[in-house]
């Protein structure tokens, strides 16, 4: 038997027993059905969790689920056991990881304070105070370019969606951080101009992406982060921007490439020139209504929230430069209503890995965290069960 063929009956039965239980098993969340290739469904309802505090931003990193709260950070397991808690936070609103020295990010609106703590113990390790940045959507590290900065050991980037910018620091631990121009501003209409800069990821490759949640766009832009060296003003006493350049997610193979080019999202795709760079809403696949967070798994995948249509789009990794091809959908305003941020677990214990085999989805509305399990882990656990443990 196929593995893809078990993987279906697997899901099947669950999906059987799931029916019987509507009736009598207590509330469970309903079922959707998502394009995929893994059988009937790609992903299904595992557990939910709900924290006493608000959720601000989930992440998976380094050893486990990290949720953020206005006042902490927690670091919990896969069944949401609290491993580690760091009090003392104001207004926090976003994180991120810098594995090469374990370290975990945190900005405080609070007191406009970004600080690094030791990701295994959340123990303080330093902070400085960033009174230029208004807002702090979300971060992430990229160390392309950095031989411009021989002193640092990684660019740490903040998606700044009140000042319309998304910043660029240096960091090491001697320093802390420096500031080095941006990323992106909001000073033109071309795709290397985020007007509404959201969620933060470096993909696969190193290059660095962008949500732009601007109603006439609702893109992920892809951007080859190296500080441009030319991207510099007449004063010689003022912060140059240095920002990064648009890089292509597909080759449209048109001497002009259009914006579709460079986005993912609802963007002109044709050689002609026609319709600029101008997006928009959608509920079609592959395209989006606020694009709000994004991951990726250990094939590269990426995992976009599409906030305003109640679910996430996973997109296939081609590597070497190739496209990047919408792969399936997972969500509905029933079973992922107002998703917010994510986060995934591999199991790469197995031979071979099962990717993206936990999802954890933090909803906004209701304050949960959904736990869902893809049908092909959930096949395999169902194969390791000894007969007479069966039903």
């Amino acid at each position: 038997m196929t593995r893809l063929l078990r993987t279906s009956l697997a899901t099947a039965a669950l999906l059987g027993a799931w029916i019987v239980c509507l009736g009598g098993c207590g509330e469970k969340i309903a079922l959707p059905v998502p394009e995929g290739q893994f059988g009937i469904y790609d992903y299904l309802y595992k557990d939910e969790f709900a924290p006493a505090g608000e959720i601000r931003q989930l992440k998976y990193g380094i050893g486990g689920l990290y949720i953020l709260e206005p006042g902490r950070l927690v670091r919990y397991n896969n069944d949401f056991e609290e491993l580690q808690t760091y009090e003392g936070l104001g207004d926090a609103t976003a994180i991120c990881f810098y594995d090469q020295k374990f370290l975990v990010f945190v900005w405080d609106g609070a007191s406009s304070t970004l600080s690094w703590h030791n990701a295994a113990s959340l123990e303080l390790e330093g902070s400085v105070n960033l009174a230029e940045v208004t807002a702090v959507a979300d971060m992430a590290t990229n160390a392309a370019g950095l031989e411009q900065a021989p002193w640092a050991e990684t660019f740490l980037y903040l998606s700044d969606p009140a000042a319309e910018v998304v910043h660029r620091y240096t960091f090491d631990e001697l320093n802390g951080l420096l500031t080095f121009g941006y990323l992106t501003t909001n000073s033109g209409d071309g795709a290397r101009f985020a007007h509404a800069p959201a969620g933060l990821l470096s993909d696969a490759e190193g290059r660095m992406l962008v949500c732009d949640q601007d109603s006439l766009r609702n893109w992920v832009i892809r951007f080859d982060a190296t500080p441009d060296e030319t991207d510099v003003t007449p004063d010689p006493n003022d912060q140059d921007p240095l920002r990064g350049l648009t890089y292509p997610f597909r080759d449209s193979g048109c001497i002009n490439p259009p914006a579709g080019d460079f986005v993912l999202g609802s963007a002109p795709t044709a050689c002609t020139g026609d319709g600029g760079w101008v997006g928009g809403p959608s509920s079609l696949a592959g395209e989006f209504d606020r694009p709000s967070a994004l991951t990726r798994d250990g094939q590269g995948r990426l995992f976009a929230v599409d906030r305003g249509n109640d679910r996430f789009q996973v997109f296939g990794y081609s590597g070497d430069d190739g496209d990047w091809l919408y792969e399936f959908q997972f969500g509905s305003d029933e079973t992922l209503p107002d998703p917010v941020s994510i986060g995934l677990f591999d199991v790469t214990s197995e031979s071979p890995p099962f990717y993206a085999a936990y999802v954890f989805v933090h909803l906004g509305e209701s304050n949960r965290v959904i736990k869902l399990i893809s049908t092909e882990y959930q096949a395999k656990l169902d194969e390791d069960v000894p007969p007479e443990d069966l039903p």
